[in-house]
């Protein structure tokens, strides 16, 4: 399920939730409900792509991103031409991300924060020697014109890893590919729980349409592969 193999560019979301749809309690601390299967899915998933994508939310919430880290894996990424890790792209608007994150002191990893055009300066200043800056938009990021400048970069294997705003804004922009739902067998509830896709929602007619390419259950977890269709 995990086609580390494919070559063409896409935007994959990889994610985890609830079985009523949480990606996070009410608390909204770090999810590490995933199980054995679903953890080796998102290694996969992190070796196959040359940018990881993902919100300062949740970037705050885990401390740090993913990196490639077992032998095979990056064995395949060097048989690929791929660089030996994924690009961490952040999204902020507030430059929130404290810099004593695990992220910043810790990983070796080549990083890129987008921010909006009006936070560009400061977001230049905050993060030099850490990170590039990346600025598409006036008062909110530019998704989609973020993607654009990654693929101009190269970075044509893109992996979207949250939390439910980002994925929202990737979704409303026609962007993203292919879906990867792993369901764990939990409950969270509350109100303010946040779920795969957050922002203001879609009305009936405008919702994403998907098409259910693989399914498979392993130690009680159901994995669920969609195309994506606009």
């Amino acid at each position: 399920m995990s086609d580390t193999n494919t070559s063409e560019a896409n935007v994959r979301c990889v994610m985890a939730m609830t079985a009523d749809g949480k990606i996070a309690s009410r608390d909204r601390e770090a999810a590490r409900f995933g199980g054995p299967a679903d953890q080796r899915l998102v290694r996969e998933q992190v070796a196959w792509a040359d940018a990881l994508l993902m919100a300062a939310g949740t970037l705050r919430a885990y401390g740090g991103t993913f990196e490639v880290c077992r032998p095979e894996l990056m064995e395949m990424r060097r048989s690929t031409g791929q660089a030996s890790q994924p690009t961490s792209v952040i999204v902020s608007e507030s430059l929130d991300l404290p810099l004593d994150l695990h992220f910043f002191t810790e990983q070796q990893i080549p990083r890129i924060i987008t921010t909006t055009e009006r936070q560009y300066d400061a977001a230049r200043d905050r993060f030099a020697g850490v990170a590039d800056v990346v600025a598409r938009g006036s008062s909110a990021v530019d998704i989609a014109a973020v993607v654009d400048e990654l693929r101009a970069r190269g970075m044509r294997r893109i992996l979207l890893l949250g939390g439910g705003e980002l994925n929202y804004a990737c979704f409303r922009a026609r962007i993203v590919d292919e879906l990867y739902v792993t369901v764990s067998p939990l409950l969270y509830g509350g109100r303010n729980a946040p779920t795969l896709l957050g922002g203001d929602g879609f009305v009936a007619k405008d919702a994403v349409r998907l098409s259910l390419s693989e399914h498979e259950i392993i130690d009680g977890e159901v994995f669920l592969r969609y195309q994506v269709e606009y």
